[in-house]
């Protein structure tokens, strides 16, 4: 109508789809073919999309390339490099998946171990801000754990550092049962050049000290005992590093008037699925499944409460994707029931036995959620107990990524500092002195110790300091 005299014979629109999707290569003489799902053993549950699908939900439209506001991409941010983009690592990831890059192997399957592949997704931080962020919600962290450990399998083991990443639990236990020896030890510049040589551990990054575990300063006796019960779900990094963290979340529960047990866990898993050690995540979560059914199916139980956002994550959103032989109805009354202790304060505030006083903090309260936190609840979670007691104090930081990202800011220290100097450090080293910045992740209070010089509290910290 608009064009008169234009007359055209549109082509039918599966045959403009078939030359805009990912072609695999074709074979000479025959008609190019729409990339099929590679039929694989993944470890993860990709549904009817398949793996392949499930990279092809990048649609290109590149708000991943943003420069300020929300979180993605961090490495994008710090690196300016397409390649370093959601987008970029979707790109990859389809023609690693579709056979195009890399080569195939001798029954036709794609061998998923192409060096540039890995390069591109080795600066991703797995904050699964593009689960959250991107228009389409495509998931990189989970896409590139998949791809990590159909890698280790093609090679038939994982670099050293992968697997040192992923017995974080069991370095954590072994350095906690000798925490002065352990300290010292980590200190010395043998081992500092040591772990760099063989972990990629940069020499400039701090160690964790190690403190007494938590289990053992934890006194079994419940101050309420016919009190709601909750179970206190405790990470390595709480049990192990930063005790005091749990002790504190204790206090705060039972001034609230709850009867508090420990649950002495590891990392949930969360620092093999990172790295694509997923056959060692599937057996440590069926462990602790296999601990947790009692629990579970216990009606008593109130709820799960955790501490660490990204162990959390874990256990809502990549315990019930992969391919584990626990029930999933199990898992799923768990994740049901499972929360950060200053959301699960926040959330159940009219239903507490208990509303104790608690006194006016001298200064602001700067409040940075982790990227875990945010994707699956928004930042202001972070504050919301804190907003509720004092409103006119609080202030979330719109600072994105931390940068430190567990085991990767070990390893990638510069890109790690970058993306934690784009916003986050500079605003931590502007805080007066009398503010309080207020962190969830340890990761994040890691980064902010070692690049801003600011001791970060955890939110349960916070509030256990002011208990009136």
């Amino acid at each position: 109508l608009l064009n008169p005299g234009n007359i055209v014979d549109p082509r039918a629109v599966d045959s403009i789809v078939t030359e805009l999707r990912v072609m695999p290569e074709s074979e000479e003489g025959e008609p190019r073919a729409l990339a099929r799902n590679v039929e694989v053993g993944t470890y993860f549950e990709w549904g009817a999309e398949g793996f392949l699908g499930a990279a092809e939900a990048c649609n290109g439209a590149g708000i991943c390339r943003k420069r300020s506001g929300g979180t993605m991409c961090p490495s994008y941010r710090a690196t300016r490099d397409e390649r370093h983009a959601t987008r970029g690592r979707g790109n990859a990831l389809r023609l690693a998946i579709s056979g195009q890059v890399g080569g195939k192997d001798s029954s036709g399957k794609p061998v998923f171990d192409d060096p540039q592949t890995l390069e591109t997704l080795s600066l991703c931080l797995s904050c699964k801000a593009c689960k959250s962020e991107c228009p389409t919600n495509v998931d990189i962290a989970r896409l590139k754990s998949e791809y990590l450990a159909q890698s280790y399998r093609v090679r038939g083991n994982a670099p050293l550092g992968a697997r040192a990443i992923g017995a974080i639990d069991t370095l954590h236990r072994v350095g906690s049962s000798m925490p002065r020896i352990a300290n010292w030890a980590s200190s010395m510049g043998f081992s500092r050049w040591a772990m760099e040589r063989l972990l990629g551990v940069d020499r400039r990054r701090s160690i964790p000290r190690f403190a007494k575990p938590l289990h053992k300063q934890w006194d079994p006796r419940p101050l309420h005992p016919t009190g709601p019960r909750v179970v206190l779900l405790c990470d390595t990094f709480t049990s192990h590093t930063e005790p005091g963290i749990g002790l504190a979340a204790r206090r705060v529960l039972e001034a609230f008037g709850y009867r508090v047990e420990l649950f002495l866990g590891d990392d949930f898993g969360r620092a093999q699925i990172s790295v694509g050690l997923l056959e060692d995540a599937v057996r440590s979560i069926d462990r602790t499944m296999e601990r947790l059914l009692p629990l579970i199916e216990d009606e008593s139980v109130q709820a799960f409460l955790m501490l660490e956002p990204s162990c959390l994550s874990a256990v809502c959103d990549d315990w019930l994707a992969l391919r584990v032989r626990a029930d999933l109805a199990a898992r799923e009354r768990l994740a049901s029931r499972a929360w950060l202790v200053e959301q699960y304060l926040e959330a159940r505030w009219a239903e507490h036995r208990r509303h104790p006083a608690f006194a006016e903090p001298a200064g602001r309260l700067l409040v940075h959620a982790h990227c875990h936190q945010k994707a699956m609840l928004g930042a202001e979670h972070g504050a919301g107990i804190l907003r509720k007691l004092w409103p006119e104090r609080v202030e979330v930081l719109d600072a994105g990524c931390c940068g430190m990202a567990g085991g990767f800011g070990f390893q990638h220290y510069d890109v790690s500092k970058a993306v934690g100097e784009l916003a986050l450090l500079p605003a931590c080293r502007a805080a007066e002195a009398q503010d309080i910045i207020c962190a969830s992740g340890t990761s994040c209070r890691h980064q902010i110790r070692d690049g801003a010089s600011r001791v970060a509290r955890h939110s349960v910290e916070v509030l256990d300091d002011h208990l009136a």
